[in-house]
């Protein structure tokens, strides 16, 4: 996609976002359009670093992963393919839900594993032992025994949401945007007990206007009202992390959040990226109340939630950690 067809596209999807009248079809062309562009990098005022000099190559699998790794990281694939050599190899790939790839320096190869699974407590145990690195998207927050068991941080659902986040995040970043209270909108399919029970707190008072319900939108929909939020919901699914955190932190939302069995690399701080509430939920309200009446606040913590997204989940610096441990001897 050329720089001007970019900008054009960034262009619409603000007036989108800062309309919000538009039909939703339209939005999701632009969408449509997006997803099928690759991610060459925007401007950030933290732009990441450039590749790593020690990696000679990467071998990436030929063969599909079984279950849900191939696709997950595809975006790393691409992203890696950017930034390094890579050349496609007959990886076996026998565990569900992780894929593995191998990446070559001066010094030798590193066989290194990503688990995208949803499961904090599962780490398959032979996989452990045939890799040097193991990361793990869902990182139990108390860690686990092995030192090759690494967080693996976690990924946006497509790549599309690149090339619309400057519009995303300066509509969501501008407070004169923020026509709804709090929001949430979640699936029924996972973490049903209590994604219900927020939903029973926060729609039965009249405190404030809660925007959401137990029943998805569209993912226009979605980017728009998340946007023009206030307050941001996050509730665990099938797993303590998961994309709706990634989309909310990428756009400088200020979220309130159960808190997270799982963390990243550098754990988000209460009140500083994130603000949690207490596990029975019974403060969800309260919260929600208090943060309404402080937009300083809420901007400030937005704020920061946008920098942690752009330097620690960021695909090229995710796809350049995934890489670093081979440069940093983990053999």
């Amino acid at each position: 996609m050329t720089l001007k067809r970019r900008r054009h596209l960034t262009r619409r999807l603000k007036a989108l976002a800062d309309i919000g009248n538009w039909f939703e079809p339209a939005i999701d062309g632009y969408l449509r359009l997006a997803s099928r562009t690759i991610y060459r990098g925007y401007r950030r005022g933290d732009a990441p670093p450039g590749p790593n000099a020690d990696v000679v190559e990467i071998l990436w699998p030929s063969g599909r992963a079984p279950g849900a790794a191939s696709s997950w990281l595809r975006q790393v694939e691409r992203t890696l393919s950017m930034r390094y050599p890579v050349s496609y190899s007959d990886i076996e790939q026998p565990y569900n839900d992780i894929l593995i790839f191998h990446v070559r320096t001066a010094d030798g190869v590193t066989r290194v594993a990503v688990d995208v699974t949803d499961y904090v407590t599962r780490i398959e145990q032979d996989c452990l032992e045939e890799v040097d690195v193991y990361y793990k998207l869902q990182f139990a927050n108390v860690g686990y025994d092995s030192p090759k068991v690494l967080p693996g941080n976690f990924l946006p659902l497509n790549l599309s949401l690149y090339s619309f986040l400057p519009a995303l995040r300066a509509s969501s970043l501008n407070q004169k945007n923020k026509l709804i209270d709090v929001y949430g909108r979640f699936g029924e399919r996972f973490g049903f007990e209590t994604r219900a029970r927020a939903m029973s707190l926060l729609k039965g008072q009249s405190q404030f206007q809660f925007t959401g319900d137990l029943v998805r939108v569209s993912y226009a929909r979605y980017l728009r009202e998340m946007c023009r939020s206030k307050i941001c919901i996050d509730l665990p699914g099938n797993g303590p992390l998961c994309f709706r955190l990634i989309e909310y932190l990428a756009t400088g939302c200020c979220v309130i959040a159960y808190p997270h069995n799982a963390r990243f690399t550098t754990p988000l701080r209460d009140r500083e990226e994130i603000i949690y509430c207490r596990e029975d939920m019974s403060d969800l309200v309260d919260l929600c109340v208090e943060y309404l009446q402080r937009p300083d606040e809420r901007a400030r913590i937005g704020a920061n939630a946008a920098r942690f997204f752009d330097r620690h989940i960021d695909i090229t610096r995710l796809s350049d950690y995934y890489v670093g441990a081979a440069s940093r001897g983990a053999h």
